[in-house]
């Protein structure tokens, strides 16, 4: 993933294996879901002069790593 600002700066990740990344106009924790705060639908996030940059390694599903429950990561 790269981005470039209007005055040609370049930031670029790249990652070995390959990366799971999002870029999104809007903070996290505008994202987030907090029973004592008032959140919005994704469509009633107003966007923000900023790019907020999310980058994971490594995600486990809901499920763990596999069907029986074992958790693939703790030997790496």
């Amino acid at each position: 993933m790269s981005f470039t600002d209007k005055r040609g700066s370049e930031l670029s990740i790249r990652g070995v294996p390959q990366l799971s990344m999002t870029a999104l106009p809007v903070l996290q924790s505008d994202l987030e879901h907090d029973r004592t705060a008032l959140h919005l639908h994704g469509q009633e996030v107003k966007p923000e002069d900023l790019v907020s940059v999310n980058i994971d390694w490594r995600q486990m599903c809901v499920g763990g790593d596999n069907s029986w429950g074992r958790n693939l990561w703790t030997s790496i």
